[in-house]
């Protein structure tokens, strides 16, 4: 499941409109560059060969844009390896296999909340919204979707009881429930890591199947968040760029 497959597009239409944005305002700050580089792009798609370093800017975007640009950037790699990590426990064969990669997609998921957190608090930067608002749209992303993640993410940190409540933290759980424990004692710790991925002939737990499903969820629901602030941002950069990047 790619982020484009997801239920949730929004996240991604987020992003392309702090892009759009930002390239409004590099109009803004130096239209030269963005002329040449626009003309540059017209006569290489005809076949034109131009070297690399023919364009340079004059001026540059301020540092509050670099930091959201990079923050965009962090949102999307993170998204891939959420993806990635959905994949594994898909095509895992066994139980033990599968909870490795389930304890994988819980800090997975709970970093994209963090990387969202960051996306959403540069983008007020950048547009000077009020700390209010900030902390509202942060606020809805720890209340309504980090906190369920949370529950799973400290019970693998602290331990506790049933994972499918949030509990014991679950890769070490499978020893004891195959009965390995007196076995494993007689090796080192450090052996442990590779053996969890060897085979135990027990099924994938049906929560781990779930994850798919889950993630759409929470997709769904930072989509929501984002949107909100979307057209909140919208509402402040009407009178300063072109609605028609938007569309």
């Amino acid at each position: 499941m790619t982020l484009e497959e997801s239920t949730n597009i929004r996240l991604s239409s987020f992003i392309e409109h702090r892009w759009a944005e930002a390239k409004e305002e590099l109009k803004r700050v130096d239209s030269a560059f963005v002329n040449a580089f626009s003309a540059y792009d017209t006569l290489t798609d005809r076949g034109l060969w131009l070297p690399d370093n023919l364009l340079t800017p004059s001026r540059r975007l301020s540092k509050r844009w670099y930091m959201l640009l990079e923050s965009t950037v962090e949102l999307i790699r993170q998204i891939d390896r959420l993806n990635l990590t959905i994949s594994k426990t898909q095509t895992a064969q066994n139980r033990r296999e599968s909870l490795y990669y389930w304890d994988t997609w819980v800090e997975a998921a709970y970093s994209l909340c963090e990387k969202v957190e960051r996306v959403i608090e540069r983008s007020c930067n950048v547009h000077r919204m009020a700390q209010h608002r900030r902390r509202y749209f942060v606020d809805q992303v720890e209340e309504h979707v980090k906190h369920k993640i949370s529950s799973f993410r400290q019970a693998l940190v602290h331990g506790a009881d049933d994972p499918k409540r949030g509990g014991r933290g679950i890769t070490a759980q499978a020893n004891t429930e195959d009965g390995l424990w007196e076995g494993l004692v007689m090796s080192n710790p450090q052996d442990l890591s590779p053996f969890w991925l060897e085979s135990a002939e027990h099924p994938v737990p049906e929560y781990v199947r779930g994850i798919p499903n889950a993630t759409r969820t929470r997709l769904e629901e930072l989509g929501n968040i984002l949107t909100t602030l979307d057209l909140e941002i919208r509402a402040i950069t009407s009178s300063r760029y072109d609605p028609k990047i938007y569309s």
